[in-house]
């Protein structure tokens, strides 16, 4: 972490923001610092001018993925969302909320909108694919996957959300939804935690 972001925030801001940074620990997987993500990378190949070895460091835009380096700010009026995730001004806005587990999911869905700003196309494809496998060991059959898919589609489009939640945000939601013990559909939202509830998966793998 590289400290505090330069942007004035308030007392209250700030608390919420440490919080947010705590949660960080998350995100490992979607800065590619788990172990297998980290193999994914140490790579050595044979060239004209002898062995050529990367790591996971060498993925192009490495420096500056870390949400310490964004901002959260409160926004008591939002038209239609709980938060708002601005990679230009790398800065997150939250709608108040007194209820604190909400509070939290919110904070946790715009940190997954922070980490997909952050990465390129095909670190997001590859992410798809490691967290659709991490899924499969709680459960998540095709079967199952194709008809959340289903769900998902429609409450996109019936909600005018469509472009702004990819196939990976409602991967890693899921993942997230699993690891802190929360109803399926809970980080998403928009709905999704009641259209998901007759879903099971398995907490552990």
């Amino acid at each position: 972490m590289k400290g505090l972001p330069t942007k004035l925030m308030t007392s209250l801001e700030l608390a919420l923001w440490e919080k947010m940074v705590g949660w960080d620990r998350y995100f490992a997987d979607m800065r590619f610092e788990t172990r297998a993500l980290r193999r994914f990378f140490k790579v050595q190949i044979e060239g004209p001018d002898g062995t050529l070895e990367t790591t996971y460091e060498d993925m192009p835009g490495w420096e500056g993925r870390d949400i310490s380096n964004w901002e959260l700010h409160f926004r008591p009026r939002m038209k239609d969302a709980c938060g708002r995730c601005n990679r230009s001004q790398k800065a997150i806005f939250i709608h108040p909320i007194p209820d604190a587990s909400a509070m939290r999911a919110t904070v946790l869905h715009e940190m997954i909108h922070a980490y997909e700003a952050m990465l390129l196309d095909r670190y997001r494809q590859i992410l798809c694919f490691v967290l659709r496998e991490k899924l499969r060991g709680h459960g998540l059959t095709d079967k199952k996957f194709f008809k959340l898919l289903q769900y998902d589609d429609f409450l996109a489009r019936s909600r005018a959300d469509t472009m702004a939640h990819s196939v990976l945000f409602m991967l890693k939601a899921l993942a997230l939804d699993l690891q802190l013990h929360l109803p399926l559909g809970t980080i998403h939202g928009y709905g999704r935690e009641e259209s998901f509830k007759h879903f099971r998966l398995d907490e552990r793998p």
